[in-house]
């Protein structure tokens, strides 16, 4: 049942966006950003930074504030190769909808009312909201895991958003991929004991 609510908030809401405010200007796949990618010099750069941070904020950032078990991926710890089918679908279950939601959907309407820059900065808080927020719902001591969550997540949103729309050309392809390969990778690292 969560999961039909998730794609038809993630999917629906959307495309029935598009169907009254832009079906008669542009197709939904260029609406939404699922085009081709035009990259500016300042992708490949954006690209390796991500993968660095990325990568490297699990195994050396997260566990300084986090308590152990606590993050979605460490639901894989120690399975090995077991894992991988779950880890797959976990990556393509993440990163695909939520860049399409809030990098494609969200962000393209906030910057078209205030401007990159603005519009980018609300849809990273509204993408890191629900990232902290259920800590703070879980126990009243998680305050500083929650708050450090939505830092990294916030932050990771809106370089995301950047990559979309300042080195893409409003393409959100690079934006799933390294979404969707972060959650693969980090969870990869849980599953062999790699943290």
């Amino acid at each position: 049942m969560t999961d039909i609510l998730f794609f038809s908030i993630y999917f629906l809401l959307p495309f029935c966006w598009w169907v009254i405010t832009a079906r008669q200007k542009e197709s939904f796949f260029a609406w939404i950003g699922l085009k081709k990618i035009t990259p500016e010099k300042s992708l490949k750069v954006l690209v390796v930074f991500t993968v660095v941070i990325t990568y490297l904020s699990p195994k050396y950032l997260t566990p300084l504030f986090m308590p152990p078990g606590l993050t979605v991926q460490s639901q894989y710890g120690g399975m090995g190769l077991a894992a991988l089918p779950s880890i797959l679908l976990f990556g393509l279950k993440t990163g695909f909808p939520e860049e399409f939601f809030y990098r494609g959907f969200l962000l393209k309407r906030l910057q078209n009312k205030f401007g990159f820059d603005t519009g980018n900065l609300i849809q990273a808080v509204i993408f890191a909201l629900p990232h902290g927020l259920p800590l703070i719902l879980i126990s009243n001591t998680l305050w500083f895991p929650a708050i450090m969550c939505f830092l990294l997540s916030g932050f990771s949103a809106w370089l995301y958003g950047y990559i979309s729309e300042k080195s893409s050309g409003g393409s959100i392809i690079p934006a799933i991929l390294l979404h969707g390969l972060g959650n693969v990778a980090v969870s990869l690292l849980n599953a062999f004991n790699l943290m």
